[in-house]
C-alpha cells in the first residue's frame, strides 16, 4: 500500500482502489451468475429422475405407487410453500387429459383465448389477466414446456424461477428431490404465480388420476377436457382401452363441466361411468361444419375433432370468468357458427412438430411426433395427401423418403400398417 501511495494525489489511488473493487465484484458476480444460468439450471435438471426411469420402473416393479402418487405431490407442494389453497385463489385452470392431441388442443385453447385477451374493451380489460401454458414434453428446449401469453420462457427467466424454487427445495430439508416431470410441473405452478398469471391451460403427463398435474383443487378448475384415447403407456395406465378411460378420467371434477371427443363404444362407456361417480357433466362434441370448413393452422384432417374440443374448453372457460360477449355456450351442437376471435385463434394458431411443414431448398419435410398406432396412421394419411397433390405437378419429387425414429416402442406394430397408405413413388433408403 506504501508503494501504491508514494504516486501522489494525481494517481486517485482511491479511484483505482474503487475501481479493482468493482472488477472484483464484476468477476464474482460473473461466476455467480455463470452458476445459475439457464444452461446450469438445465444441467441440475438432468440429474432428475427423468419421465423415462419412472415409468419404466413402476412398470417392472410391481409396486403400486399410484396409492402414493398425488399425497407425495402435494407433499412436496407445501414444502415449497404452495398448499393446494394457493391455487384457487390465484389461478383458474384449464385441465387436458388425453392419448392423442393433448398438446393440440392446449395449443388451440390458448391461442382463442389471446384473441379475447387482446379485444375484451375497457369495461372488461385485464379479466382473462396473464394466460400460461404447461404442455410436454418438448421439442427442442425445455423452455418450452412453460409459456406466458403465447411466449416461451426467456433462458433468463427460466433459470430465475428454476432457482428460486431449487432453493426452496434445499432450504426445506427435502430427502430426495422430484423426479424430472414433477420439477417441471412445480416450477410450472410457481412460475405461474410469481408472474401473475390468471388462467393456465395445464396438459396431463402420463394418465390423469395419478399424474402430477392432477392436484389442481376443484375451485380452480373451469373445464376438463379429454382427448381421443388409445392404447399407451401400458406399463402404468393397462392394456386395454377402458383401463386407459378409466385413468384420463380422473381429471374430472364434481360440479366442473367436462368436455371429450367421440371415443369407442368401451372408452365412452367408462368415461360416462366415471363422469357420474365424480358428479360431472361430461359433454361430448364433434367436429361442426364451423370447424371443418375452417383452415386450420395445424395440418390434418384430425385436428378438426382437436378443435372442436378445444373450443368447447375455451368456451366454457370464458362464460365461468364472466366473459359471455361474442361467446357461444359450449356443447355438442353450440359451436356450428363460431365468433371472429374463435376463428382467428384456430386459424392462427402453431405448434411445432404436429404434421409441419418445412421448406429447405428444394427438400420439402413432412414432420410429425406421432408415437402411437392410430397417431401414426393419422400422420400417414396427412402425409399422403400431400404426396398425391405433389406427385400431380408438373415437376413432382423425384425421390420420397420415410424417415422413422422410435425408442421403446413396437416397431412392427406402430409402423408397418399405419404407413402402408404413404407409398413413396420412388423409393428410396
Amino acid at each position: 500500500m506504501a508503494a501504491f501511495l508514494r504516486k501522489g494525489p494525481a494517481s486517485r489511488p482511491w479511484a483505482s482502489l474503487h475501481s479493482a473493487t468493482r472488477c472484483s465484484s464484476l468477476i464474482f458476480s460473473r461466476a455467480i451468475s455463470k452458476e445459475r444460468s439457464f444452461e446450469k439450471a438445465v444441467e441440475l435438471l438432468e440429474t432428475l429422475q427423468s419421465n423415462k426411469q419412472v415409468v419404466k420402473t413402476l412398470s417392472t416393479s410391481g409396486q403400486d405407487a399410484n396409492a402414493v402418487a398425488i399425497p407425495e405431490m402435494l407433499g412436496l407442494l407445501r414444502k415449497v410453500g404452495y398448499p393446494p389453497e394457493d391455487f384457487t385463489d390465484r389461478l383458474n385452470f384449464i385441465h387436458v387429459a388425453g392419448t392423442k392431441g393433448k398438446g393440440s388442443v392446449c395449443a388451440m385453447v390458448e391461442s382463442i383465448l389471446l384473441q379475447y385477451k387482446g379485444s375484451t374493451g375497457e369495461s372488461q380489460k385485464g379479466t382473462l389477466g396473464k394466460i400460461g401454458l404447461y404442455t410436454s414434453p418438448h421439442l427442442t428446449t425445455v423452455r418450452e414446456r412453460i409459456r406466458i401469453d403465447g411466449i416461451t420462457l426467456s433462458k433468463r427467466i427460466f433459470a430465475r424461477h428454476f432457482f428460486s424454487l431449487w432453493d426452496r427445495f434445499s432450504n426445506a430439508d427435502c430427502e430426495t428431490r422430484p423426479s424430472y416431470f414433477r420439477y417441471l410441473t412445480i416450477m410450472a405452478l410457481h412460475t405461474f404465480i410469481q408472474e401473475g398469471v390468471e388462467t393456465a391451460i395445464i396438459e396431463c403427463g402420463i394418465g390423469g388420476e395419478y399424474d402430477s398435474t392432477n392436484i389442481l383443487p376443484q375451485g380452480s378448475v373451469t373445464a376438463t377436457g379429454i382427448t381421443s384415447l388409445g392404447i399407451d403407456h401400458v406399463g402404468m395406465l393397462g392394456e386395454t382401452i377402458e383401463e386407459i378411460a378409466w385413468h384420463k378420467a380422473g381429471i374430472m371434477k364434481g360440479g366442473v363441466p367436462a368436455f371429450t371427443v367421440k371415443q369407442s363404444p368401451d372408452a365412452q362407456g367408462v368415461l360416462e361411468k366415471r363422469a357420474s361417480e365424480k358428479g360431472a357433466d361430461l359433454a361430448v362434441v364433434e367436429p361442426s361444419s364451423a370447424t371443418e370448413e375452417l383452415k386450420l393452422g395445424l395440418g390434418g384432417e384430425f385436428q378438426n375433432e382437436n378443435a372442436a374440443l378445444a373450443t368447447s374448453l375455451a368456451a366454457c372457460h370464458l362464460r365461468r370468468l364472466g366473459i359471455c360477449r361474442d361467446v357461444p355456450e359450449p356443447g355438442p351442437t353450440a359451436l356450428d357458427t363460431l365468433p371472429g376471435n374463435f376463428v382467428a385463434g384456430l386459424q392462427t394458431v402453431e405448434w411445432p412438430g404436429r404434421c409441419q411443414i418445412l421448406k429447405d431448398g428444394n427438400l420439402t419435410w413432412y414432420l410429425d411426433g406421432a408415437h402411437t398406432s392410430d397417431s401414426i396412421r393419422a400422420a400417414a394419411t396427412w402425409f399422403h395427401g400431400h404426396l398425391v397433390q405433389a406427385q400431380a405437378e408438373p415437376n413432382p419429387p423425384s425421390a420420397t423418403m420415410l424417415i422413422f425414429n422410435q425408442e421403446d416402442r413396437d416397431v412392427e406394430r406402430a409402423i408397418c400398417k399405419p404407413g402402408a397408405r404413404a407409398q413413396a413413388r420412388a423409393p428410396a433408403t
